[in-house]
Formats: C-alpha cells, structure tokens, sequence
C-alpha cells in the first residue's frame, strides 16, 4: 500500500494541533511551511468546514479550540511525538464513518497494509463485538480503532492477545483519563460494573497457503455518553467513561502500548496486571456455551481462565463467553 504524501492541510492541522490553545500567525505557518498566505486560509476554510474548531483573528493569527476532540492523524501524531518521541508509529487512516474498522482493516490488508497500521472511525455502522454482536458505535461519543500487525508469536495463543490488548486499553485509559477500569475475561472493560469497552481480536490467512498472514486488534471504547442515551436493549449493561477524555490522546496512548508490548509478548509481563484488574477471579460464573458453572480461580500463563467444578476438578477456558453469577 502506498503511503500517501503529505497535504498543505494536513501540515496546517499538524502545527495547530503543536499550538493547540494559542494563536499562530498566518505568516508564520506560510514560511514554515512554503506556502503562500492564501493556501494557508483556503486550507484553513476546508479544515473549518470538515469541523475543526478554528478561530480565526486578525494580527493574531488561527487556533486550535483546547476542547476540540475531532479524531485525526495530525492529533494522534502530535499526542506520540510530545509523550514518545522515539516511538515511530505507522500509518494512520481515520474515517468519520465506515462500516467496521475490522472489515476495513480486512480491506486495507488486501491492498498491502503495513504492519502497525492503524484504522480510527468516528463512527461505525456495523461495528462487531465477539459473538456476531453489533458494538453500538455512534458519532463523536467513543473511539473505534484496529491495528494490523504481522505476527511473529504462535497463533495458537490468540487469547494472549487479546488480553494483551486489554491490558494496554486499561492502561491508556489509565494513563489520559486517570480511571482505572477492570477487565471481565477475556475481552471487556468495565467501569462500576459496566461495560465500557470491549476487544475483537481476528486472524487474517492466506486463501492460498492456509497460513496467517496478519492479526487485526479492534478495540471499542465508550468515551461519552450519547445523546439520549444508550439503547434500550444495551443501557442496562452499556457505559462511559463519563468525562471528556480527549480521543486522540487516548488513540496515540493505545497505539503505543499495543505496538511495544507486542514486541515482548512471549515473555508475558503483562499477566500479573491482567489478573489484577481482572473482576471474575473468585467469582462464581456460568459458562455460557455450556450452561455449567463453575468459580473462577486464577489466570494461566497463556491468559486461560482456570476454573473449578463443584466436585473439585480444574479446567481451563481459553475461548468463549462467561456470565458472572452475583451471590
């Protein structure tokens, strides 16, 4: 896949987003970056009518709105290079509405995606959770967003992965939000015992080979409540992070956490964090593919769930969906 250059516009918003909160002139964005006064207002006029909070006064110059929060590669960009500036991120592609990150990635990887691409979406319109269910995915309240990598650890441990993935979730929640989330295993985030995030982890194969050629990580996350409301058949089990967590920063923080710890994850340092937050431990819970039940006693190396049988026996889950049972 080609890396498409750079536009004047996109530059512009690069250096707004530098400045966000204060005024830069018009000349000076002209001669860094080599372009005339005109080019810098017409783009500045695209860039307004896309929705970015631009103020424009004379003899002061353009700003970026501090509470501006429209999902962007300049945002998430700037956001990596103040925190990490020798991280190097690959390529961006953010959509205001698409169908499903995953199904774009799936699409962005037919056309030659590069490893560490991230898909960002202000909205979905069949945005998919585990089990075929739809992740309600409404504009301008939460932060959809896929990676693609190329493996180079065992397949076999996908639920590694994916509890990886939640792990550095909670951790840039953590990190731009300051709330602490716990994780329901293996794949959700919960915030006062709702769901405010959840992970879809799927493997990409070669039709030709048979073998797998990428892993694409989709993560949901709920920022804010939306306008009226979650949905009847959802509001009951739905939240938020109920605070206006800027998303870029969010999206920059998770990108990073999941690109470097991907480099380590065979050696499995983050399983002691994941069983700390994780909320079904010593809980009773049913195993929704079978109807047993059982209680929830540790977590194995491979992010497994160990749980034990009323007679005693031990099994571990590796795969499927558990419903807690409230004493």
């Amino acid at each position: 896949m080609n890396t498409p250059s750079i536009s004047v516009r996109d530059k512009i918003l690069y250096e707004l987003y530098k400045n966000k909160g204060s005024y830069i002139s018009g000349e000076k964005l002209a001669s860094a970056l080599d372009v005339s006064r005109n080019a810098i207002s017409k783009s500045v006029a695209k860039l307004k009518k896309q929705g970015y909070s631009i103020d424009a006064v004379t003899n002061k110059g353009y700003s970026l709105a501090s509470s501006d929060d429209k999902l962007s590669e300049a945002g998430i960009k700037v956001y990596l290079n103040e925190k990490y500036p020798a991280f190097e991120p690959g390529t961006f592609v953010v959509y205001d509405l698409t169908d499903s990150t995953n199904s774009e990635a799936k699409r962005l990887i037919l056309k030659g995606a590069a490893h560490g691409t991230v898909v960002i979406s202000d909205s979905q319109t069949n945005g998919r959770g585990r089990m075929s269910r739809n992740f309600y995915s409404p504009p301008g309240t939460g932060l959809y967003m896929t990676l693609i990598v190329n493996p180079n650890f065992d397949i076999s441990k996908a639920v590694l992965v994916t509890a990886m993935a939640a792990v550095a979730s909670a951790r840039a929640i953590s990190t731009v939000c300051g709330i602490e989330t716990n994780i329901k295993w293996v794949n959700d985030l919960y915030l006062e015992n709702k769901k405010v995030a959840g992970i879809l982890t799927e493997a990409v194969s070669n039709f030709e080979t048979g073998q797998i050629e990428s892993v694409i990580i989709g993560v949901g996350i709920n920022i804010t409540e939306p306008e009226g409301g979650f949905p009847r058949d959802i509001k009951e089990k739905a939240g938020s992070l109920s605070q206006q967590c800027h998303r870029n920063a969010i999206a920059g923080e998770l990108t990073h956490n999941i690109m470097t710890m991907l480099e380590t994850i065979e050696e499995r340092n983050f399983i002691s964090e994941y069983k700390e937050r994780n909320m079904v431990l010593n809980r009773n819970i049913q195993i929704a593919r079978t109807g047993e039940k059982a209680k929830a006693v540790d977590i194995s190396c491979d992010a497994g769930l160990v749980i034990e049988y009323a007679d005693g026996t031990l099994d571990t889950l590796s795969t499927g969906e558990i419903s807690i049972i409230l004493e």
